[in-house]
């Protein structure tokens, strides 16, 4: 199944982040995507530095790294607002993401995302995927969510992405940079470590300026576009093909999933049509 996810290029890579991130959607900024690529091709090095590059404030979970406290899955007494005295259950987020929620843009990282430790995670991450939900946290309109994994046969403690969890994401297969892109990837750590040995290229000054224009730029041409996707996809390819509007995997599959059509797929994938036409064509 891996041969048919698309795969990045050094040249577009730029281009289809910025569709991904700054794509319109029902749920909010950005479609929710994973890349799937081999360990050390600079999968979360890349894209945390480019996430800064494009004024977005972001913070890092792994569901094997901290556990299933760090998907707000772990019930807390707490004293209820309404009835003073009386305990209740609440559901808290950790403390770093608490910046998510009133930054004006912003990305919620889930690295490793299929290396589960436990199964409280894979509900709590069909939350944060669909709703931007951590715990009692709604991470707000402006908050994308992100991920990336390992390939399943070589991932620490491996687990294949469920049915559920590969309707509701953007799958894309990593192969790493470009020699071109490496090579200026490689200069420009040298740089920053050249100032500060301890200091990681994510934790680069983020260019407000730049998300301002981006997003001002998918507000203003959102409704011309996504007209015009709409008028692509239902008037044109599922009335053509009306088969092809739910095609759920069998569960049974031992194959990797990937995204597979449903209507939440097909709004996904014209969000991102419309994000094209937006910032990689020269319709607007």
């Amino acid at each position: 199944m891996s041969s048919l996810l698309p795969q990045f290029d050094g040249n577009t890579i730029m281009q289809t982040m910025v569709c991904l991130l700054f794509a319109n959607t029902p749920k909010g900024r950005g479609v929710p995507a994973v890349v799937v690529g081999d360990p050390g091709t600079a999968k979360s090095a890349y894209n945390e530095a480019l996430f800064s590059q494009l004024g977005l404030v972001h913070r890092t979970i792994s569901p094997g790294l901290k556990g299933e406290a760090f998907f707000g899955v772990s019930p807390v007494p707490t004293e209820s607002a309404n009835d003073i005295g009386q305990k209740v259950m609440s559901f808290p987020p950790p403390e770093s993401l608490l910046p998510l929620t009133n930054a004006p843009g912003s990305v919620l990282y889930i690295d490793e995302m299929n290396a589960v430790v436990s199964s409280a995670q894979l509900p709590a991450m069909l939350g944060a995927l669909q709703d931007r939900m951590i715990g009692d946290l709604h991470l707000g309109y402006h908050c994308r969510v992100f991920a990336a994994m390992n390939p399943q046969h070589i991932a620490a403690n491996g687990v294949r992405i469920s049915i559920p969890q590969a309707n509701r994401l953007s799958q894309w297969q990593w192969f790493g940079l470009s020699e071109k892109d490496r090579s200026v990837y490689l200069r420009k750590l040298a740089k920053v470590a050249a100032g500060q040995p301890w200091r990681m290229e994510r934790d680069a000054h983020t260019d407000d300026e730049l998300r301002t224009v981006l997003e001002n730029r998918m507000d203003r041409f959102y409704e011309s576009a996504m007209s015009t996707a709409q008028a692509m996809c239902h008037e044109g390819f599922l009335r053509a093909h009306p088969d092809r509007r739910q095609m759920m995997p069998q569960a049974s599959s031992k194959e990797a999933v990937s995204p597979w059509p449903s209507d939440r797929s097909w709004t996904n994938a014209m969000c991102l049509y419309a994000a094209s036409l937006v910032f990689c064509s020269d319709r607007y």
